[in-house]
């Protein structure tokens, strides 16, 4: 099957929430406390060309706008209030290589990987942009669509959307709760050690 060719505009992503967040007059700092995030390693993101799918979702999520219509030259998307979710990445790529009936080698060959990493992509939820710009054009379709569609999701599916991204993000705060705790009683033991010393030293403080 022939490959279509596909426009795909080169996008910017940190720019392009940056030029959002100017736009309505909503600071970084704001962002930042939306996502759970620290101000500086969200200031390292925006200055990136290129993020993972899961973390641009999460940032539409919190501004409540999408920006995924942006890799698709797509405008009716912004003008319809379409709405956006997340997207089985490494699926929906198998899936495509099946309709125009690619081999996983062939795939491999057309990335200059190896098989055994293709078939480590296809197990992936969650791809950096740059990256599935490139598959995308590889395989003449536009996975950036998926996040979004034309017509509103039911209530139904909304509230399975809006379910699955609050697990998934309980469970990433739960996990960054327990890291921060261990960091926080380690300290402790340093600074009761470092204290140790200077008693020792007969240093007073």
């Amino acid at each position: 099957m022939s490959i279509e060719y596909i426009d795909m505009p080169d996008v910017h992503v940190g720019n392009m929430i940056l030029d959002y967040l100017n736009k309505n007059r909503i600071t970084q700092a704001e962002l930042a406390r939306g996502l759970k995030l620290d101000s500086s390693y969200l200031h390292r993101l925006l200055v990136k060309k290129s993020m993972e799918t899961d973390r641009l979702l999460e940032i539409c999520y919190a501004l409540s706008y999408n920006f995924f219509p942006a890799f698709c030259n797509d405008t009716k998307a912004y003008e319809n209030g379409t709405s956006f979710g997340h997207v089985e990445l490494g699926t929906r790529i198998e899936k495509r290589l099946k309709e125009i009936e690619m081999t996983q080698v062939e795939f491999a060959d057309k990335l200059g990987v190896s098989q055994s990493e293709v078939s480590r992509l296809l197990r992936k939820t969650s791809f950096e942009t740059d990256k599935l710009t490139l598959i995308s054009r590889l395989l003449g379709y536009n996975f950036f669509h998926d996040f979004y569609t034309e017509t509103p999701n039911s209530k139904e599916d909304e509230f399975e959307r809006l379910h699955a991204y609050t697990m998934k993000r309980y469970e990433e705060l739960v996990i960054e709760n327990d890291r921060q705790r261990q960091e926080i009683e380690t300290q402790k033991k340093e600074i009761a050690y470092l204290k140790g010393k200077l008693t020792e030293a007969g240093i007073e403080f």
